[in-house]
């Protein structure tokens, strides 16, 4: 089952580093911007995959239902983020399931191994952004707490210099693989 590992990580490298604020922005103030989200994890999986063009209808089929999830979570406004946070990451895991049920053997121009590595790391940032949804959800409830105004202000922009690093390295490994 190669696809799963491929596929996880290219979810976790989209939706966490190359989600940026100004992407997350867009998402939120429209389809357009929803699209963009999407186009950028169906390119991350393409780019990843070994002939991708051989894979459209998986890659359709990905970028169809994230945006399905997505749209659902922006149009779906709730008080704390964290069960939303929550509920779309476990979507959007159930779905790269469904696709490597339906298609379990894809390959990766990285090697396997590298990969696992991958998407260990890049839970790195996934984990922060996490814990920021958390503290910014509970800070709400206790404004005083320095810890929670340190977490709500302080996570975010962690993770995303954390992946970023993360993004930069897996390229480099990936030109180094590839010479």
């Amino acid at each position: 089952m190669t696809t799963f590992p491929i596929l996880l990580l290219a979810h976790l490298i989209a939706d966490f580093p190359l989600q940026t604020n100004r992407v997350y922005a867009l998402k939120t103030q429209g389809n357009k911007g929803l699209l963009l989200h999407v186009a950028i994890h169906v390119l991350v999986a393409a780019v990843l995959l070994q002939r991708p063009l051989s894979h459209i209808p998986l890659l359709f089929a990905y970028g169809a239902i994230h945006f399905a999830v997505d749209w659902y979570k922006v149009n779906s406004p709730a008080r704390k983020q964290t069960p939303g946070f929550l509920l779309d990451q476990a979507a959007h895991f159930f779905t790269i399931l469904v696709l490597t049920a339906w298609q379990p053997a894809l390959q990766s121009i990285l090697p396997l191994w590298l990969v696992w590595v991958g998407v260990f790391l890049a839970l790195i940032p996934a984990l922060l952004t996490l814990l920021w949804v958390i503290a910014s959800d509970l800070q709400g409830d206790r404004p005083d707490n320095p810890t929670l105004n340190w977490a709500s202000h302080r996570l975010l922009p962690l993770s995303q210099k954390v992946g970023s690093v993360f993004v930069l390295s897996l390229l480099v490994a990936t030109l180094l693989i590839a010479v």
